[in-house]
């Protein structure tokens, strides 16, 4: 019994299906890394002339930053929440609906989908970090921004 569970836990296929579903994972968080940082700069560019308003009318570049930094904020972590919440709930209702034995059967025992947590809080540690990054990095073009040219810019 444990020499076939052995041989079933060694087998190709189901190690190659558990690298699939890794690099699937990786896949995705690039993805929305690279979503949200196009968000982030499009933002900021069609947000230019009210960026310079809130500059004219008294607010700091410290506070614009900040401002920036905490709208971006609450955007990666309702995605993030939402998308680890998705992820989760269709793993535990699809993963048993799929599996099956070689012969095509159900499996027995079922199975019993386990969430490794600690591997998907590290995942999200990582693409928080880069969103940190991202969003320092759009944020900081604010502090060379001259209001009153963009002002006068967007009235011709």
């Amino acid at each position: 019994s444990e020499a076939i569970t052995l041989q079933l836990q060694q087998d190709p296929m189901r190690v190659s299906a558990q690298a699939a579903l890794w690099l699937t994972i990786l896949g995705a968080a690039l993805l929305a890394v690279i979503g949200f940082a196009m968000h982030t700069a499009a933002g900021m560019r069609s947000r230019r002339t009210e960026f310079a308003q809130l500059r004219a009318v008294g607010l700091s570049r410290r506070m614009l930053v900040g401002l920036i930094g905490a709208e971006s904020l609450m955007l990666c972590i309702l995605g993030t929440a939402f998308g680890v919440a998705l992820g989760a709930l269709i793993g535990w209702l699809v993963g048993p609906l799929i599996t099956v034995s070689p012969d095509g059967t159900p499996t027995v025992p079922s199975v019993l989908v386990t969430i490794p947590w600690l591997q998907v809080a590290a995942l999200v540690g990582v693409v928080a970090a880069a969103l940190v990054v991202i969003v320092a990095s759009i944020a900081g073009s604010q502090r060379s921004a001259d209001p009153a040219r963009i002002l006068r810019g967007a009235n011709e």
